[in-house]
This record gives C-alpha cells, sequence and structure tokens, in this order.
C-alpha cells in the first residue's frame, strides 16, 4: 500500500511535537520548555479526515545559526526527510510573530518545490490572530490559526493538508502485523549507529556525546522481502532528582518502546564489556517480559580472535544470568560486520516467542520431566500433577494444574524450564509458568 508523508519543519520551541502528538492522537514525541529536545524526527500515522490518512513526521527545529555539531547534524537528517516529503507542515510561533528564523527557514524549504501549509501556532489571543496577516511574508499561501496546546483548528490543518495532496505515488506502508524491533541500551553504545547502518541512511543524529537521541524513533525497513519495523529508542538512565528533566521522560518513551515492541536488541559496547547499567535495562527488559536478542557492539574495537569472543560470551552470562536464554550476536555499526546476523537471531526470538506446543506432547513431557527431576513443589510443599496446557504466546504461558495452591517452587521451576528448552525452540524468549490449584 502507499500512503503519504507530511513532514512538519519549524524552528525550536515553535509547538511542532505537540501539533504533531495533537494530529497523530497519541504523545509519541516529547513536549518540554527546553528548545531542541526533539533532535531525531519521529514518525506516527494520522488520519486527516475524509477517509485520508497520511504519516507525520516530526523534526528537530532548525536554527540555522546554530553552528554546533548537533544542530548541523540535525539539520542534515531533516533535509533528507523534506526531499521526501509529499508536503511540508511549516509550523511558526504567533505569540512571537514573524522572526528572521523563520524567514531562514521558509528560504530553506521554497527551493524544494514541495507543497507546504503553514500553521501559526499558539494563535490564542486577539493580538496574534489579529497578526495573521504578516505570515503572508513567507509567500506560502493563507496561514491556518492553530492551538496545538489546546487543542483548536488541527480540522483545519488538516483540511489544508488534503487540498495540498497530490494524487496517486505517496510511500511504501509498513505490512500490516510487521514485527516491532525496538534497540535499546544505556547512552553511547552505538545504538544509533546500529539503527542508521540497518537502514542505510543517516537516520539518526549520530554522536560521541551521550544522550543524542532522545525520541523514541519509529521507522520501517524492508529485508529480503520481509518487513519489520525498528523502533531506535532513548538510552535509558536512572531518574535522579539532578536528571534533566528531557532525559527523564526520554528513559519513560524507552521503557514504553519496549512494552509495545515484539523483540527487544539489547546493545552492549563490546570494548567496555557489561556494566551495571546494562544489567539494570536487562532487568527492565525481563519485567516486559519480551523475546530479547543481545548484540556486542564496537566489536571491531575489541578484536576478532575466538578467545576474546568467547571471554565476553562469558562476561555476559555471568553479568546478565536473568537473559541466560537470549541469543548473543556480535557486530560492528560502524563498519557493518555481522549486522546481517542481527535480523535472523531476531526472526529466531519471534519464532520462539510464538512457539506452541500441542497439549497431549506437552504432558508426556511434563510427565517424563517430573519423573526424573527434584521433588514436584508448589507452595513449598509436595504437590501431584494433573495436567498441563500452553494457555498463551508471547511470551509462551504454560498453565499446571495441581493439587494445591502456589507458586511453583523456584528450584523445580528453574529445572522446568531448563528441560523445556532443551526439548522445544524457546531460545531467545522468556517462557512463562502458573499453577492452577483447587478453587
Amino acid at each position: 500500500m502507499k500512503i503519504r508523508r507530511v513532514v512538519i519543519v519549524g524552528r525550536p520551541n515553535v509547538g511542532k511535537s505537540t501539533l504533531f502528538n495533537r494530529l497523530t492522537g497519541r504523545k509519541r514525541a516529547l513536549v518540554h520548555d527546553q528548545p531542541g529536545v526533539t533532535r531525531d524526527w519521529i514518525s506516527a500515522p494520522a488520519d486527516l479526515g475524509s477517509g485520508r490518512e497520511a504519516e507525520l513526521i516530526d523534526t528537530g527545529g532548525l536554527d540555522l545559526a546554530d553552528r554546533e555539531r548537533f544542530a548541523v547534524a540535525s539539520r542534515k537528517a531533516a533535509l533528507g526527510k523534506f526531499r521526501e516529503a509529499d508536503v511540508l507542515l511549516f509550523v511558526v510561533d504567533g505569540a512571537d510573530g514573524v522572526s528572521a528564523g523563520d524567514f531562514e527557514v521558509a528560504d530553506l524549504i521554497r527551493p524544494l518545490g514541495r507543497p507546504v501549509v503553514l500553521a501559526v501556532n499558539k494563535c490564542d489571543t486577539k493580538k496574534a490572530q489579529a497578526a495573521l496577516h504578516e505570515f503572508y511574508a513567507f509567500g506560502f499561501g493563507e496561514p491556518v490559526p492553530v492551538s496545538a496546546e489546546h487543542g483548536r483548528g488541527q480540522e483545519d490543518v488538516c483540511d489544508a493538508i488534503i487540498r495540498m495532496l497530490p494524487e496517486g505515488g505517496g510511500s511504501d506502508r509498513p505490512a500490516e502485523g510487521a514485527p516491532k524491533v525496538a534497540i535499546v541500551g544505556r547512552p553511547n553504545v552505538g545504538k544509533s549507529s546500529l539503527a542508521n547502518r540497518l537502514l542505510g541512511s543517516e537516520r539518526m543524529i549520530v554522536s560521541e556525546v551521550p544522550g543524542t537521541t532522545r525520541d523514541s524513533v519509529d521507522t520501517v525497513v524492508h529485508v529480503q522481502k520481509k518487513s519489520y519495523v525498528l523502533v531506535d529508542t532513548a538510552g535509558i538512565r536512572h531518574r535522579t532528582r539532578t536528571a534533566e528533566a528531557p532525559d527523564v521522560l526520554a528513559s519513560i518513551l524507552a521503557v514504553k518502546s519496549l512494552e509495545r515492541c515484539d523483540v527487544a536488541v539489547l546493545v552492549i559496547d563490546a570494548k567496555q564489556g557489561v556494566t551495571t547499567k546494562d544489567a539494570n535495562i536487562a532487568g527492565k527488559i525481563v519485567e516486559a517480559r519480551r523475546p530479547v536478542v543481545i548484540l556486542g557492539n564496537k566489536w571491531d574495537l575489541r578484536g576478532v580472535a575466538e578467545k576474546e569472543a568467547e571471554a565476553f560470551f562469558d562476561d555476559v552470562r555471568r553479568e546478565l544470568p536473568m537473559l541466560d536464554y537470549a541469543e548473543i550476536v556480535l557486530v560492528s555499526a560502524v563498519t557493518g560486520r555481522r549486522t546481517g546476523e542481527i535480523w535472523k537471531a531476531v526472526d529466531r526470538a519471534i519464532e520462539a516467542g510464538t512457539f506452541r506446543v500441542p497439549t497431549a506432547e506437552l504432558n508426556r513431557w511434563l510427565e517424563k520431566a517430573v519423573s526424573r527431576g527434584p521433588a514436584f513443589t508448589v507452595g513449598g510443599v509436595v504437590a501431584k500433577l494433573k495436567y498441563a496446557a500452553q494457555v498463551g504466546v508471547s511470551p509462551p504461558t504454560f498453565a499446571i494444574f495441581t493439587n494445591r495452591k502456589g507458586p511453583l517452587s523456584p528450584n523445580f521451576s528453574n529445572y522446568l524450564e531448563n528441560r523445556l528448552r532443551e526439548k522445544y525452540p524457546f531460545s531467545g524468549s522468556p517462557v512463562i509458568f502458573r499453577t492452577v490449584g483447587p478453587k
């Protein structure tokens, strides 16, 4: 299927992300008073009304006078999206009036030849509304007054976009049900470099300074006739009293990305090895109960000797025992070495998370496992096994019916999980056991 792309453009802190959230009906973009909070671009479907839908893309604010390397990288990334747009949604600040920065943005996008809808945001006062005529100076036609914060004028914006959309064409829409893959990890382990490598473009802003990516970004990637939705998340940080508000928001979005993904890809700096922060993020993946692949990134900086790989594997297994079922892949995002193996590992994790064991076969296996293992105890007391059934997937969940109430003992639960993984292809996915006792 084809879907139109509408790209939001404007200088920092004019309310682009707030308008994005309004038009998409979800809180996906970070919103904060601090200019430049949105550094990467994010996208989501937007219902424009009249049966029309578009992919709405929110880009980082453009401050053309800012020569700092983050700002330069942000402009470079945004310009690529402007050229791909079917319509540009140019957002300005009605409370500020026409500014030199707005004229610079207008001069930047005008040569692109894209249809432009001019949205004048923060038109909450009579003074701002009376000054609307000033915005005709950009040469983009009639300005559309809107208040993104209070939800006013968004229907007018949608109508204006529909009028500008050309017939035919459009961009690829992700296949329905395409698995969502969340790239997670602490700051500066190479998540954005990895996403750029997998996408084949400078999709994210990459820097050696931690915390460059703040939004959680969704992008469709096609690999050998398969579609995936790639989520490059902001580095997960601890909440502290001294943490910057945007970084706290980024951590919240990163955790939400885990909650809605089908597979988590935990990126670890192979040169540094596993840290306490890596272990904390691994714990969040366990809490989200998602299939997982562990990537040792920056492998080109550590070495390629077999003993080096074994040492890293041992480090991961020792420091991350809660993810002992995860496959480990060594890659280099910078050189592209072995990055093709990521999709194979992701597919295996997805298959593990959705694998089902027929009830009759499961009970034959379980009866044999119980007879050969430690005492079958429920709630700390030896119990009698009746039967079992797989009651869910993603993650695979098994109900074990017994004559007693309470959870399986940790010793027996670990034993059962290990035997289950030896018999069936659950590597890469957590498995859940639930006991069902008498009523």
